[in-house]
């Protein structure tokens, strides 16, 4: 009997350390992501109270842009991402080295055209008329900066490396904390940007002293880096869609109502990122695992059960934050930012479509992992008009900032709803011949 026992018990033991780690990964992962965007979202609220809605109107639409900027390493940072955890799952070591010291590479000359731009928009009337040269030299050194963060946050949780992960996060928002209470909390926007980009440096910093990486250069030759473009491209167009979806609200915003109605939007957009914190973390954990899984087992049909347990933790922990947010808003705006309480009703609205669209992570890593690219990008370009003509057709229609964000929810929720079906499809197992 005990013999017989024994392999099972072996077994349990084996599951119940895996639950663990993975619980304490999880704790570890959330809390130091939630130190990050809550050094962001605090100090983005500090700058906030002290700007005004106009003033910080423009921020928040320069902040947009920025968003854009951290694409420019055309995918490769995204193939690195998806096929490292694939290698590592065949034991491919050779190939991890390969791609890392692509993406870093990529990484840089990115980095570099960031910067480059950012100096050339200055010849524009346009830009120099909108804000301070200042300003948009500083925000280009932010975007720029953000490139080598997202290569080194990447490596870690490709690597599956949270507790790597972890301490990059950590940094990054406690030296984005300290510095802007120190000093940037008196340069207005120029300070508050400087304090972001500080904080991705002392990150990148980090993490390259612990673990060094060597760009291979000579590896983004056209012919050698085609095959990883071929990859990441779409998946780059993934974000690109994806950032287009949670911001074109912020146009819309701007083109029908104006500056100072984004301003007051600032509560709506804070809102959304609190609420998508763990979710985002739900993601980062289970998306590597996913790549992992998927090339051991190479059968995407394997992975619909994991893809919906990852829905449902995603769905689990998002709706309590929501809630508690829904209810904190309104006393929290009007007594520390009495003059954005405007926005405290979109704000409200749009996190109806955060706690929709949690249960888009498990559908949206088998896609991509599952290499269905095409139909995810499909989906999310059809996601992205229906939010532009739903959210600008509210704000013509005299329905102010609670109209647009209604138009962001409803797509939000539509997109995930689509996203479910279309993984299910995908990989439904074929009939018998």
């Amino acid at each position: 009997m005990s013999a017989q026992s024994s392999p099972v018990t072996a077994a349990r033991g084996r599951i119940g350390e895996r639950v663990r780690r993975g619980g304490r990964e999880f704790a570890t992962l959330l809390l130091s992501t939630v130190v990050f965007h809550a050094a962001r979202i605090g100090i983005g609220l500090w700058a906030a109270a002290a700007l005004g809605p106009e003033r910080f109107g423009h921020w928040n639409l320069l902040a947009v842009v920025v968003g854009y900027a951290s694409h420019t390493h055309l995918g490769v940072l995204n193939a690195m991402g998806r096929e490292v955890p694939i290698a590592l799952g065949r034991g491919d070591r050779g190939s991890v080295s390969r791609l890392e010291g692509v993406g870093f590479a990529a990484a840089l000359v990115a980095a570099a055209a960031v910067l480059t731009g950012g100096c050339a928009a200055l010849l524009a009337p346009a830009v120099r008329a909108w804000v301070e040269p200042s300003v948009v030299l500083m925000a280009a050194v932010m975007a720029a900066g953000h490139l080598p963060f997202i290569f080194v946050t990447m490596r870690a949780r490709s690597r599956q490396e949270f507790a790597g992960l972890s301490l990059q996060f950590g940094i990054a928002g406690c030296v984005t904390v300290v510095s802007y209470a120190l000093w940037g909390r008196g340069h207005d926007l120029t300070g508050l940007a400087a304090c972001i980009a500080l904080g991705y440096a002392a990150a990148c910093g980090l993490a390259l002293a612990a673990e060094p990486a060597t760009p291979r250069f000579r590896n983004l030759h056209p012919r050698r880096v085609k095959p990883l473009i071929a990859i990441g491209f779409p998946l780059l167009s993934a974000g690109i869609l994806y950032s287009l979806l949670t911001s074109i609200d912020r146009w819309v915003i701007v083109h029908f109502l104006g500056v100072l109605p984004l301003g007051h939007y600032t509560l709506a957009i804070v809102a959304f990122g609190a609420a998508s914190l763990v979710p985002q973390v739900v993601s980062q954990l289970s998306y590597p695992r996913m790549g992992h899984a998927f090339g051991r087992l190479g059968d995407a049909g394997a992975l619909r059960g994991l893809a919906l347990r990852q829905s449902l933790q995603g769905v689990a922990v998002t709706l309590p934050t929501v809630a508690l947010l829904w209810l904190a808003l309104p006393p929290l705006a009007a007594r520390l930012m009495p003059a954005y309480v405007e926005g405290v009703g979109a704000a409200r609205i749009l996190l109806l479509g955060v706690a929709a669209y949690s249960l888009a992570i498990g559908p949206a890593n088998l896609l991509v992992t599952t290499g269905h690219q095409r139909l995810y990008l499909a989906l999310q370009a059809v996601s992205v008009a229906l939010n532009a003509l739903l959210s600008a057709s509210a704000a013509a229609a005299g329905f102010g900032l609670a109209g647009v964000a209604a138009g962001s929810a409803i797509a939000l929720a539509l997109y995930a709803v689509g996203l479910l079906v279309a993984a299910a499809r995908a990989t439904r197992p074929s009939p018998p011949a």
